[in-house]
């Protein structure tokens, strides 16, 4: 957050292992998940309004060992972010929301979708996205990817642009 522009860098995930259950390992899928992509002023935002609640839980001696690890905590299974618990709050969002037919994958495509009408090239969006093999074989470095993402989005129009065409 004090990088200008703010950042986020994945350096690890968080994934359950047999007799232990969830657990935050150093370690992605593959070396080039290791990436740092710029955030939009919209992920700041959110970002900052987390930080505030964790630190008035803090100041409430309310907080959790998971609220001084993980931004965004869940609120079972010890406060360990959990992909199964997270699909699963989405999945009753979009029934609720008449959309039974959305995913996490959908919302996914929808990011690359936008990516894409914003004009971002193919190598770019890929790096972005995270997609593996196929980046590493067609791009050697992903140096000013992440900014590019964000100027193709901040031109005028283009998530008016992509908002319209979903």
């Amino acid at each position: 957050m004090e990088a200008e522009p703010p950042e986020l860098t994945f350096n690890g995930q968080v994934v359950r292992s047999k007799g232990v259950g969830l657990e935050w390992t150093p370690v992605l899928k593959s070396a080039i998940s290791h990436r740092t992509i710029l955030l939009t002023d919209a992920a700041v935002a959110v970002m900052r309004r987390r930080l505030k609640l964790l630190a008035a839980r803090r100041d409430a001696e309310v907080a959790t060992a998971a609220d001084v690890v993980f931004v965004f905590p869940t609120p079972r299974r010890h406060g360990v972010p959990d992909h199964d618990a997270m699909k699963k709050s989405l999945r009753r969002l979009f029934d609720a929301a008449g959309h039974p037919e959305m995913t996490l994958h959908s919302i996914r495509r929808m990011v690359e979708r936008r990516l894409e009408e914003a004009g971002l090239s193919r190598m770019d969006r890929e790096s972005i996205m995270g997609h593996t093999v196929q980046v590493a074989e067609r791009h050697y470095s992903t140096h000013g990817v992440p900014e590019r993402g964000l100027e193709a989005l901040r031109r005028p129009g283009a998530t008016q642009d992509a908002k319209s065409k979903l």
